[in-house]
């Protein structure tokens, strides 16, 4: 049995305060319903592991996903040798009800006297992950665990005990770095560009052997670059510190001054709030179905705040803009304004000026991610190099 203090390795976010961040900013609330049937949703989902039988996933290496971005980041690998492993559902955690049970009571003691009681929920969510990762990578013996997430709890969880019993770990970005991400702890971390390493030595000890390879998830679809000369179609890309409301006002104020201009709306793939439409000219894309370079090949410029997508779209040519489409504290929070990738406007007045002026010429932006991107910058050829690991 852990002890409950190492549950703290889990929640990295919460630890370095970025968590509380991002719910004293996000607009998107949840009412105490709807916590209740979460909670309900998650009860039933124990049973369901607890009476659930593995896949039998082989023991050859494993892409460890959670999510639609994770998986795209490791599409690339995919072969005889590297298979995907999806926790919960191709490895089934069957024994975490009885920790959440026996450990729940000293939890909340433990919680109370580290004055955390509000983050009881995401701990026990925590419980018997260690343990359970432990005893499923011993039954199936994985030859190395390779990630495209450092923080979520069940990845650190398996993560952990894959190096305590010798597996090897890989971490390939699945998107830009901020500086609230935890420090890096893996074996070998195979990293975009200069700015995420940047950025992980301010944040920590670099404990793992870095490789810079550029951003795969775009260099190795081959995608086209945005060639357009003039700005015919804009994309609005929400997170969660921005209120629908806002977007919606100022989407029917860029029509009523571009008439003739398409819109594309994409929420944050965690949003479910939903777009009110109000013109035929707007179209909504759906970012737990639609590919991110998908969206970004039907759109000339990209409007947005805090977002790593400024950088996809950078990536091909798409011309992108920093603009807060509603007050928060978040500002810059990847440094893209700071490193030169994007401009930022302030005011509506602003933004209606810069797409008049991109409408009658679209700048050409590929040049400004090399700081992000070595490909870019280098050149440098990542197939060599994985296979210098027996990654390829």
């Amino acid at each position: 049995m852990e002890k409950l203090s190492n549950i703290e390795t889990l929640l990295p976010l919460i630890n370095n305060g970025h968590l509380q961040r991002y719910k004293d900013n996000n607009a998107q609330k949840t009412n105490i319903k709807k916590k209740l049937i979460n909670r309900w949703h998650n009860l039933k989902f124990l049973l369901t592991q607890l009476f659930s039988i593995s896949k039998k996933p082989s023991s050859k290496n494993w892409l460890i996903y959670e999510t639609s971005n994770n998986y795209q980041a490791l599409l690339f690998l995919s072969n005889d040798k590297n298979i995907f492993v999806k926790p919960y559902k191709d490895i089934r955690f069957n024994y975490l009800i009885f920790y959440k049970l026996l450990m729940s009571i000293p939890l909340l003691f433990y919680l109370s006297k580290k004055h955390k009681k509000k983050w009881f929920f995401a701990y026990f969510d925590a419980l018997g992950l260690l343990e359970e990762s432990e005893r499923i990578l011993k039954k199936y013996k994985p030859e190395k665990l390779i990630f495209s997430n450092d923080h979520n709890p069940i990845q650190v969880a398996l993560r952990i005990k894959a190096q305590k019993l010798g597996i090897p770990t890989y971490y390939f970005q699945h998107a830009c770095v901020g500086l609230n991400m935890p420090p890096l702890n893996f074996d070998y971390a195979f990293l975009d560009g200069q700015d995420a390493y940047d950025k992980y030595k301010q944040i920590g000890k670099v404990k793992s052997k870095i490789e810079l390879i550029g951003v795969i998830r775009a260099h190795s679809k081959n995608l086209v670059l945005n060639q357009n000369n003039k700005v015919k179609n804009i994309g609005l890309a929400l997170n969660l510190y921005d209120k629908i409301e806002d977007v919606e006002y100022l989407t029917t104020n860029l029509l009523k001054v571009y008439p003739n201009l398409n819109f594309v709306i994409r929420l944050h793939p965690a949003d479910k709030r939903n777009f009110n439409k109000t013109s035929e000219q707007i179209t909504l894309s759906n970012a737990r179905q639609e590919n991110v370079f998908n969206f970004l090949k039907n759109i000339d410029l990209l409007i947005a705040g805090d977002s790593a997508i400024h950088l996809d779209a950078t990536l091909v040519n798409v011309v992108s803009i920093y603009y807060k489409f509603s007050k928060h504290k978040v500002y810059d929070i990847y440094q893209f304004i700071k490193n030169g990738l994007v401009d930022e406007v302030k005011d509506k007045e602003k933004l209606i000026e810069f797409i008049g002026n991109q409408i009658i010429q679209k700048s050409n932006v590929l040049h400004r991610a090399a700081y992000y991107d070595e490909y870019i910058r280098s050149g440098v050829d990542y197939n060599n190099i994985l296979k210098k690991y027996n990654l390829l």
